[in-house]
Formats: structure tokens, sequence, C-alpha cells
């Protein structure tokens, strides 16, 4: 402020130049990435990640590509989990769309807070100004100056605090969205490319079967001409009664499962038991012994075989592995896949 006063008895001539802004003149420079570009890509992405995360849900329970991956009983809850999580993408798609407006990219300009006042002579007010402000005052105006100054100072205040604080907020807290999507869409990437494919989890089960010994010339048996239904659940709980397996040997059934060759007339038939998930899937084994070579029959493929039940000790370890001794080629015949 620059106050004249042709009329004070020392002449005091007050040059103060006060540069004062808001506070002391802080030059406050905000590179803020908030702007609303980037909190629509921001939005956008997600919705597109939740989107694809929902179509995957539904087109792995419409391929049966869950049947390797998951049991039987949430099947049908990752289907609806996908239905559900398209319809609030779509919810939130929409509400996102009605507030992408023009009106929404607003940038927010402050009037700045250079003012020159021009008092009259009559001027009578107080004044309390923290913004920089030339006064020129007449002969008649009665203003409150509070000078405690009595001699002639010349004095020349310059304040001039400049700030320059740089904040990139949007180097912090936008930057990393990207590396946030890369991963979440790292799942949708393994699926579009097929994966897990067949030979993934051809893989997968070799390693959870194990090496199979060959049993080598067994004995046969004589057949009883009588049919017991069994599974593979029922078969591995036998092989370990010493007092069932004799009740059992002789009799004929017919059990559905996957092939493993071992040698040319003997072969593993195999189901994979999936009490949650592929990670604790445990096979179920009983071996095959035909008196011809099967034809037509590859690995891993889902076959019915009926023979004459028996139980043979596999060499080296104090366990029973049931056998099924096959006489025709009628008894190896393709099935469906079971779960």
């Amino acid at each position: 402020m620059d106050h004249i006063h042709p009329d004070h008895p020392h002449g005091h001539s007050h040059g103060h130049a006060h540069h004062h802004g808001h506070g002391h003149g802080h030059s406050h420079e905000h590179g803020h990435g908030h702007d609303d570009s980037e909190f629509y890509l921001e939005q956008l992405l997600t919705i597109t990640i939740c989107g694809g995360f929902g179509i995957v849900g539904v087109l792995m329970y419409q391929f049966g590509m869950l049947n390797e991956l998951l049991a039987p009983e949430f099947h049908r809850w990752v289907a609806l989990g996908g239905a559900v999580l398209l319809v609030l993408t779509a919810i939130r798609a929409i509400s996102l769309w009605s507030t992408a407006t023009p009106s929404g990219n607003r940038e927010h300009q402050h009037a700045p807070h250079d003012q020159n006042h021009v008092h009259g002579p009559d001027c009578d007010h107080d004044h309390d100004h923290d913004h920089d402000q030339n006064h020129v005052h007449g002969p008649d105006c009665d203003h409150d100056h509070d000078h405690s100054h009595t001699h002639a100072h010349d004095h020349s205040h310059t304040h001039d605090h400049a700030h320059g604080h740089t904040h990139a907020h949007g180097d912090h807290e936008h930057g990393n969205i990207f590396w946030r999507i890369v991963v979440l869409a790292f799942p949708l990437v393994l699926f579009f490319l097929g994966l897990p494919n067949e030979s993934f989890i051809r893989n997968f089960k070799l390693h959870k079967l194990g090496g199979d010994t060959h049993l080598g010339d067994i004995g046969d048996v004589q057949a009883t001409g009588s049919t017991i239904p069994m599974d593979f659940n029922q078969l591995a709980l036998v092989a370990m009664d010493p007092g069932k397996r004799t009740y059992l040997t002789g009799n004929a059934t017919s059990i559905v499962g996957q092939f493993k060759p071992v040698a040319d007339r003997e072969f593993t038939l195999f189901k994979m038991k999936m009490t949650c998930c592929a990670a604790d899937e445990i096979p179920l084994k009983a071996r095959i012994i035909a008196d011809f070579v099967p034809s037509n029959v590859k690995p891993f493929d889902w076959i019915k075989v009926t023979g004459i039940m028996q139980f043979a000790e596999i060499p080296g370890k104090n366990e029973f592995l049931p056998v099924l001794r096959v006489k025709e080629q009628q008894g190896i015949q393709a099935a469906k896949p079971e779960r």
C-alpha cells in the first residue's frame, strides 16, 4: 500500500511494497491428475474387467470348462455369479454414461485478487486487505491507518514468498490403475488363449497319477456268474478289506473311467475324485488286464470296462489293487465322460 500524507508533521513517506497474496503470497502449482478424463478412464477400464469376468463365468459353464476346475456342485454358482456380475456391470455402465456430460469437465477459475481502489475525498472506512491493493487517497480521506513510525523512514518491505509446490498427484494415484488392470485381466487373457487346454489338463493329471507298476502275470480266477454294481469309491474300500476282497473275487462288474496304458494288454482305468477344486483332487484307480490288445482306444479316452473282479498286491508295497480281467473285445466300450 502506498500512503501519501502531505500534511503529516514529519513528512512520512511510507513506501510499503507488500506483495501478499493469500497469507504470504504463496504460489502453489498443483499438477493434479484428478481431471474427469482420468476418472472416466479408470471407471471404464474397471467396468470392462468386471464385464469380462461375468462373460467368462457364463462361457466356462456353457462350454463345460468347469468340469476340470471345480466340483460339479459349484458349477451353477459360477454361472449365476457371472450373470449377476454382468447385470451390475450394465447398471454401472449406464450410471457412468449418464454422468459423462460436458458440464462434468469444468475448470474452476478464481477471480484474481489484484484490486485497485480509488477513494474519493470523503472516504471513511477501515482497510484490512490481504491482497495487493493500490490506494490513492484524497485530501479529506479519513482512514484508520495505524502507523507507528515517527520519523521520516522510507520503508520498502518486499515480502515475496513464492513457494512453487508442484504435486503430481496423478502419478501416484492414477498411474497405478494400468498395472492393476493388467493383473486383473490376466485370468481373462488365459481364458481367451484357450487355457487351461487339453494338453495342460493331461499333464496335470499325469502328475497326480504318478507312475504305475507293471503287475506282470497274475493268475486267472473262476467267474461266479454274478454281477455286482460297483464304482471306484467302493472298489477302493474293498481293496483294503481282506474279507471283502475274498467275497467279491470272481464277481463281474462294470466301471467307467479314463484309459492310461501300462503294457500291451494291461492298462490303468482311473477317475479323478474332486472334493472342491482341481488342487485337491485325487485319482481312483483300477488295473485292467485283457486277453487281447485293446484297439481304437487312446490315452485319456473315457471307456466302460466290464470284467471279472480280483485283487493283486502291488510289487514292493503292502497294498492291494482292484483288477478287472476282460475276456472279450466287447468288454471295452466307449463311454461318456463322468464327473
